[in-house]
């Protein structure tokens, strides 16, 4: 199977790191599907095949599912082309316990290591999607700057509280989040608006769409900016945050 190196990279972020654990600090593929969990949160991640990738895949595996060490997967991701325009050098290759990349269009590295491959039963805990659920969509730089405020804060625990305020099952009005440290200290509170969904969209499998879009939002995550961009950054989201808070007290 070929994957597309961000994707790839970011979905290993949810694996374990418990070394009771074992089976969860690997990424499990099954047919499209990538897999990845670490307990608490369950992320899967889907690799569409290309017929026309350029070159032969250099691992083979059969049919069933398999596991892949995240050691693998970040050392065949770091071996990458920065610069290549050819598809099979920007993306990893994954058999069972192998990952392998291209580090320009000739020179393949194979990473290879023994891990466990019976993974749990992912599926009897995803729940059903029903007509009665609630979907809160959240855009890119408002998720960005709850994660970035949780980390200065030093929070480990963001609540939400939605209220039952939709519209064809879509949250529409101000969801408010309160962060928390450890010792349950109030540590910033606020709202943060929805994003409304086109119409024509509402019916569509959110399921899915969460799924597709889920790299996008950790690339969006991992990006390191300047420091000074950053407080500059904060500063202004911040400023936004609180005039909004102040009118919704008074």
């Amino acid at each position: 199977m070929f994957c597309e190196k961000n994707k790839l990279q970011a979905l290993t972020r949810f694996c374990s790191t418990d070394n009771t654990r074992m089976a969860l600090r690997n990424v499990r593929f099954e047919g499209e599907n990538a897999i990845a969990t670490n307990g608490h949160v369950l992320a899967i991640a889907t690799f569409k095949q290309d017929a026309d990738i350029g070159i032969d895949s250099p691992v083979k595996s059969d049919d069933k599912p398999f596991s892949v060490s995240v050691e693998s997967i970040l050392k065949a991701t770091k071996n990458t082309s920065k610069k290549s325009p050819f598809l099979h050098t920007q993306g990893v290759f994954v058999a069972k316990n192998t990952a392998a990349s291209f580090s320009d269009v000739k020179n393949c590295a194979k990473y290879h290591e023994e891990v466990d491959q019976n993974y749990p039963n992912f599926k009897q805990v995803i729940p059903e999607k029903t007509p009665n659920d609630s979907v809160l969509s959240l855009g890119k730089e408002p998720l960005v700057t709850l994660v970035e405020a949780m980390k200065n804060c030093g929070c480990n625990q963001l609540t939400m509280r939605i209220p039952p305020m939709s519209n064809k099952g879509y949250v529409n009005g101000a969801v408010h989040f309160a962060m928390h440290g450890n010792n349950d200290d109030s540590g910033i509170t606020g709202i943060v608006m929805p994003f409304t969904p086109q119409e024509g969209e509402q019916n569509s499998d959110h399921v899915l769409i969460l799924q597709e879009d889920i790299s996008e939002m950790l690339d969006l995550l991992c990006v390191l900016q300047p420091e000074d961009e950053r407080v500059k950054y904060f500063a202004e989201k911040y400023s936004k945050l609180a005039s909004t808070t102040e009118s919704l007290a008074a």
